[in-house]
């Protein structure tokens, strides 16, 4: 999960205005931090002791960030706000603000005494810190002395508060976390339409050279190849076309899967067949492993038809055209994964070209990112995917380029 950030959900000034009326009701320091224990607010009636000496030396600092940091952790081991003592002496306590089960900050108080001063322990700490030990001890001394019962209120009156602010955090998250799923959506689908705009302008201009060239050409043979060429860019034309209307069907609400039970071998088969009839000289190579049920239950469809747009890059991509698919399965408890492999031949392929790939399945990168990575049967796969709770890796091996791995899951039929 994307890290959480108290200040995203919160305004600080708002957090402030909260600590501020908490200090001035109890009398008490109060100060709000963050997940690691730095400060997101200005501390609110702050003592003189704390501010002017321990904070302003470079090891008191350090050791006031992290005993913040520890007590917001204690009370999230006990589920109850923490009355503990800082290093300094003094008497602390706080509450944890947590957002779905995560911790993204604390609610601190305290700064105040509940016994008299161990001067001759606090005369060692002084110096340790490198401060004046006759001062340090007069501005202990100068801290507000309350008891162990008015402490303890203090502290469950800052739990309420905590648990305001962590259903506040909450409800922001929520809200945040719907906004950014629409934004992605709308950036998938603008994406992916002006992909498919781009490719059909390129074989529409393709078209026209060919047309041009004709027109002016008596040559017989150069025209059955153009002719051939052009009965080719059609049919991608078609399929893109086909892959626009399921794209808009997939990502909307009309989306239904056909679940049956099927042969995978038989599947298999078929796809490698209409691979090596779609794109002539191609050769695709798939083989299932004697582990792999000779029945599942799923849709062979849509498995199908994610084999192919993989297959289908990985031979436009690889050197001769050669592609290799693994079909496993892995049992994991009760469900059972069909797994797909699927791999070409040359190079291994850049970090950032599997980023560009990665992000090309979730439908973040526009048009001009990669020219030569055809976005829309990407998108369409990890549309599919999705649907059907499954995963893909898109990983990178010598002489293989890039390889997919897709994780499906199936029920087994006996």
């Amino acid at each position: 999960m994307k890290k959480i950030v108290l200040t995203e959900l919160i305004d600080p000034d708002v957090l402030q205005q909260i600590q501020d009326g908490f200090s001035k009701y109890t009398g008490m320091a109060a100060l709000t931090a963050d997940a690691d224990g730095a400060p997101v607010t200005r501390g609110s009636g702050f003592t003189c002791f704390c501010t002017e000496l321990i904070r302003k030396s470079e090891k008191g600092f350090a050791r006031c960030a992290e005993c913040d940091r520890s007590g917001a952790l204690k009370t999230l081991e006990s589920g109850k706000p923490a009355v503990y003592t800082c290093h300094a002496g003094l008497t602390d306590y706080a509450a944890p603000i947590m957002v779905d089960g995560c911790f993204i900050g604390s609610f601190i108080g305290g700064q105040v005494r509940i016994e008299d001063i161990d001067r001759e322990k606090f005369r060692k700490y002084a110096e340790e810190l490198g401060i004046d030990p006759d001062v340090y001890i007069r501005e202990a001394e100068n801290t507000c002395r309350l008891s162990r019962e008015d402490v303890e209120k203090a502290a469950e009156f800052l739990s309420v508060i905590a648990k305001i602010l962590s259903e506040t955090a909450y409800n922001s998250y929520k809200a945040l976390e719907t906004s950014r799923k629409h934004e992605a959506a709308a950036r998938s689908q603008t994406n992916f339409m002006l992909s498919l705009i781009n490719d059909i302008q390129d074989n529409m201009g393709e078209w026209m050279d060919a047309f041009n060239y004709n027109y002016n050409s008596d040559d017989t043979a150069k025209t059955k190849e153009i002719m051939y060429n052009l009965y080719r860019k059609s049919s991608e034309v078609y399929s893109l076309i086909g892959e626009s209307v399921e794209y808009i069907s997939t990502a909307g609400e009309n989306f239904e899967l056909t679940e049956t039970a099927y042969n995978v071998r038989l599947l298999a088969s078929k796809v490698e067949s209409s691979m090596s009839s779609i794109i002539p000289g191609s050769e695709t190579k798939i083989t299932v492993d004697e582990n792999v049920p000779e029945v599942l239950f799923g849709d062979p469809g849509r498995i199908g038809q994610i084999l192919g747009k993989l297959i289908s890059y990985s031979i436009r991509t690889s050197e001769g055209g050669r592609v290799s698919v693994e079909v496993s399965c892995s049992r994991e408890g009760y469900t059972m994964y069909l797994i797909l492999k699927v791999s070409g031949t040359g190079k291994a392929v850049s970090e950032d070209t599997l980023d560009v790939l990665r992000s090309c399945f979730c439908g973040e990168q526009g048009a001009s990112d990669a020219a030569d990575i055809k976005k829309t049967g990407l998108s369409i796969v990890h549309l599919l995917l999705r649907q059907m709770s499954g995963s893909i890796n898109i990983g990178s091996k010598e002489n293989c380029g890039a390889v997919f791995t897709v994780r499906l899951p199936q029920l087994e039929i006996k």
